[in-house]
């Protein structure tokens, strides 16, 4: 203050703070992600674009830049940025998840290319791919989906673009949950979780859709919905508008799919699967006998021979063990007098003085 003869020339509001080499490098990063096809870059576009100085006074921002493995620096001094996984669009996306059958982090993927969170939640909404999350590490894994197995739903379902709410002639809340995966035509929903009028973006995170596309649990039985969802409502409230990839029409009117069997079909294998014997084949036959499923009473069950491991003695000994001959009598006469003078009594006459001839 002036009483104590100090003075304070700026505020600290007005005071700026130089950014750390890390901060910087990140700057760059983000510069070089979001290029148009990932073009390469010399270090005066990056000094004009986020006012890093590569070979000047940031210099150390660049040696930092070399040891980054997600960048490359060509003889040119161009730079780019590396994705650790390389994918050009979506379907080459999706067949690069399919190979990874061991599962892959969502969070990796997202650089691969411009849009590809986009394209990476709609795979997850539709359910192109298996999404997981790690309870330990707290990320994503994406797995393939093979083969979809998709159920039809009661009745038919009408919803024009733009819409939220589907118009249904039968209830569906007995076959769907809130957060499960739909289908109209070609677009691919999720039932809406939303607990306030508030845009999707500014929902709670108990509001979430789960990350499956099916699931046997409520999202969260405290929540108060804002979209009703009743066993008596012949509607359905989705968390994201309907909008139809046939340009042909801004509607839709039609039977509706979901992944799985439906919730009417779960409650009754969760009800029913703790009386089917599991380790009992004979039990398991007589109660599906009793149901009329099968139609003898007995198992009829053959079990395959136990197959024995032999020793190596006892294989070469099977292998040199000799073949029963057939012991050849001289001067056997022929019983068959009938056969006399015929042909076949001529070849058994032959054969009996050459047996050797005949392999005898």
């Amino acid at each position: 203050s002036a009483r104590h003869g100090i003075s304070f020339l700026t505020s600290p509001l007005q005071q700026t703070r130089e950014k750390s080499g890390a901060e910087k490098q990140a700057d760059v990063l983000e510069y070089l992600k979001e290029r148009p096809e990932r073009k390469p870059v010399s270090a005066e576009e990056i000094l004009a674009a986020v006012g890093v100085d590569l070979i000047g006074k940031d210099i150390e921002v660049n040696n930092m830049l070399i040891a980054n493995p997600k960048v490359d620096i060509s003889k040119d001094g161009l730079y780019m940025y590396l994705s650790k996984y390389v994918a050009e669009n979506r379907k080459a996306l999706l067949n690069l998840i399919e190979r990874c059958t061991s599962g892959v982090s969502r969070n990796e993927l997202y650089d691969t290319f411009e849009g590809a969170r986009t394209d990476i939640d709609d795979m997850k909404k539709g359910g192109e791919v298996i999404a997981i999350k790690h309870r330990e590490f707290s990320t994503v894994l994406l797995y393939p989906r093979g083969a979809t197995f998709l159920t039809r739903l009661s009745g038919k379902v009408s919803i024009t673009n733009g819409s939220r709410i589907a118009k249904t002639t039968h209830p569906l809340y007995h076959e769907l949950k809130r957060g499960e995966a739909v289908k109209f035509g070609d677009f691919w929903a999720r039932v809406s979780c939303e607990v306030s009028t508030n845009t999707i973006d500014k929902q709670p995170a108990r509001a979430a859709v789960p990350e499956s596309v099916s699931t046997d649990k409520e999202i969260n039985l405290r929540n108060v919905h804002a979209q009703n969802f009743s066993p008596d409502e012949l509607t359905l409230p989705l968390q994201t508008p309907f909008w139809s990839k046939d340009k042909r029409s801004d509607r839709y009117s039609g039977v509706a799919y979901r992944h799985g069997c439906s919730q009417r079909v779960r409650k009754l294998w969760h009800e029913t699967s703790q009386q089917v014997p599991k380790d009992d084949e004979q039990a398991l036959h007589k109660m599906l006998f009793q149901a009329g499923l099968v139609t003898s009473s007995q198992t009829g069950l053959i079990r395959p021979k136990r197959f024995v491991q032999l020793t190596p003695e006892q294989r070469d000994s099977q292998r040199t063990k000799k073949k029963r001959r057939m012991a050849v009598v001289n001067n056997a006469r022929i019983t068959n007098d009938h056969l006399e003078g015929t042909a076949i009594g001529m070849l058994m006459e032959e054969a009996r003085m050459n047996p050797e001839k005949f392999g005898l």
